[in-house]
């Protein structure tokens, strides 16, 4: 049984060096900035333009990533370059700017007055980008104004302020002579560029308020008679370019933001969602979902697309560090590759050739070879049944055993490691290699004795190192142990005693006490339900005896969390539960 076990985990090893061996060879050649990159980058010619919020613009060669130059602005960059004839234009926090080629600085405009803010909230990354017409660029300010620069000589020579001066993140979309972009209170304008007068407005709060803003914060895009965005109002929104009347309107079933896109090929408008963690192809005449892909994380910028696939880049929280390049078959919409990064893809990939240039919240700016990439065949592993288990009330000493079914659709095996949030559940086997085409059966086996009366929710987690599409799978089940506890009292195991946390649940802030029998070193660490460490309350030697540690919890959401002692070998884990306030 041992030697099994080891040459499992020797071809767990294989497959995983195979696929950071797979992703480490896609790479053409990859930048470190020192800092964050939200920025799309431009690519011209041979030279690749990209800022980074280490306030640095940089000029890049494109065919082996050395630099050219850079340039110090001192403002974190989160905007996208234009170019016009040899003039290299970009914002930079207040500041329009205007470089030559060379890096030599030919002009700046301020365009506001004040402090500049970048972001509104953790989940805001997105500013205006210049969007040249002829030789003037329209760009869209912190403080509600947009500006239209002369880049020959970086005068002024249009100028409109939004009656609420609410923050403008979209680029603007130019069309006969109007200006159309969104705010972020929700509001949708076009003005007429010759006179600088407003010619309508649609404001989004209308159809459908949450307790967020309705902050529109995709670029808008105009074909034919129509313009498209969408943000977080949940919707995409198709108005007519003449008098901002609505053709339709799409909202996303889970009522999750649209950040990614929209893009516009022929009739199909393809959109990423935020937490709902998919692409989609919606039918540009009608508003019609025609197809829908899920996808490993949140989509935010503008998805490529390109003759046969459909390049996504992803990610979560800015301070999760990861992130993917996906590659999708443009006409099954299935995904085929995945590139992971240590970090979001806020930027919207730029495809020439057979390379794909990005930048990541790694602070890296990467060119990748997505033809080498698509030959190392990806799993595409899943639960088929997502559906939380509710085992209803269980009281005895008759332990439950359950089973779940883990498959893999795509042509590579996939290598797996399950984990569970409570220790009185153990599960069989632990970790497996997944073929190709193929599923493994999962044991859950829930030692109910050894459980306390209460209401429980356990998450059996599935670790795939080679799926294309989630990363992390989760089956939860949820019960109550009714009747006498089986152990009220302080759980103990080896060396340490853990009590329940006092109070509990709680609102801001609770205690927990323990008791160690041997002096060592011990670690109590705070983990949320999806098994993501929240906070190292203690990590120290200590001394046998009995402890009470305080767990400041406000900045917290409420819902349930599990808080685990280990000292040695010993670990023990129980839950809380946090109320709002």
């Amino acid at each position: 049984m041992k030697t099994n076990r080891l040459l499992l985990l020797f071809g767990l090893l294989i497959i995983a060096n195979k696929i950071s061996l797979a992703n480490e060879q896609a790479i053409s050649w990859k930048y470190k900035t020192n800092g964050r990159i939200y920025s799309t980058p431009l690519l011209e010619d041979t030279v690749l333009y990209i800022g980074s919020l280490d306030g640095y613009f940089y000029a890049i060669d494109a065919r082996d990533g050395s630099e050219i130059w850079n340039y110090n602005v001192g403002k974190e960059i989160r905007t996208t370059a234009a170019i016009y004839d040899s003039i290299v234009c970009f914002a930079g926090g207040n500041k329009l700017m205007g470089l030559n080629r060379k890096g030599d600085s030919l002009w700046s405009f301020k365009m506001y007055n004040g402090e500049v803010v970048n972001s509104h909230d953790a989940y805001d990354d997105f500013n205006s980008s210049p969007k040249l017409v002829d030789s003037i660029a329209y760009v869209g300010t912190e403080q509600g104004l947009v500006h239209g620069i002369n880049v020959k000589n970086g005068t002024q020579v249009f100028s409109y302020q939004t009656q609420g001066q609410y923050t403008i993140e979209t680029t603007p979309a130019i069309d006969n002579g109007k200006i159309y972009f969104g705010d972020w209170d929700g509001v949708f304008h076009c003005v007429d560029i010759d006179t600088e007068q407003e010619i309508w407005t649609y404001d989004t709060k209308a159809d459908q308020t949450y307790a967020w803003v309705n902050a529109i914060q995709t670029h808008p895009v105009i074909v034919h008679d129509s313009v498209f965005f969408a943000g977080r109002s949940c919707n995409l929104y198709c108005l007519n370019t003449q008098t901002g009347g609505r053709n339709w309107k799409y909202h996303d079933p889970s009522n999750m933001w649209l950040l990614g896109g929209p893009v516009i090929e022929d009739t199909v408008v393809y959109v990423g969602s935020s937490n709902q963690r998919i692409i989609q192809g919606i039918d540009r005449r009608t508003g019609v979902r025609i197809w829908v892909t899920d996808v490993d994380y949140r989509v935010y910028g503008n998805p490529f697309v390109g003759s046969n696939y459909i390049f996504i880049g992803t990610g979560m929280e800015w301070s999760d560090n990861f992130g993917s390049l996906l590659i999708m078959d443009k006409e099954s919409h299935h995904l085929l590759a995945r590139f992971a990064t240590e970090g979001q893809v806020h930027s919207s990939p730029v495809v020439k050739d057979s390379i794909v240039y990005f930048g990541c919240a790694d602070e890296y700016i990467y060119a990748v070879n997505y033809e080498k990439l698509l030959t190392n065949k990806a799993a595409y592993t899943y639960l088929k049944d997502k559906s939380i288990v509710d085992l209803g009330e269980l009281s005895g000493d008759e332990p439950i055993n359950q089973e779940v079914y883990i498959y893999n659709d795509g042509e590579g095996a996939d290598s797996v490691a399950v984990s569970c949030t409570n220790n009185k559940v153990s599960i069989e086997p632990i970790n497996f290699i997944l073929p190709a085409n193929d599923s493994q059966l999962v044991s859950v086996h829930i030692d109910v004795s050894e459980m306390e009366s209460k209401k429980y929710t356990v998450d059996i987690k599935f670790q795939s190192h080679r799926s294309v599409l989630e990363t992390q799978l989760t089956k939860r089940y949820v019960f109550t142990i009714s009747g006498p506890s089986a152990n009220n009292n302080p759980i103990h195991q080896g060396e340490i005693y853990l009590a329940q946390n006092v109070p509990n649940p709680f609102v801001s802030s609770t205690i927990i006490p323990f008791r160690i029998l041997k002096g060592g070193n011990t670690r109590l660490i705070v983990y949320n339900t999806v098994g993501k460490q929240i906070k190292v309350l203690l990590d120290q030697e200590l001394q046998k005896g009995n402890f009470e540690i305080r767990f400041d919890a406000r900045e917290l959401p409420d819902g349930l969390y599990y808080y685990q002692l280990q000292t040695g070998t010993d670990i023990l884990t129980k839950t809380m539960s946090k109320l709002a306030d």
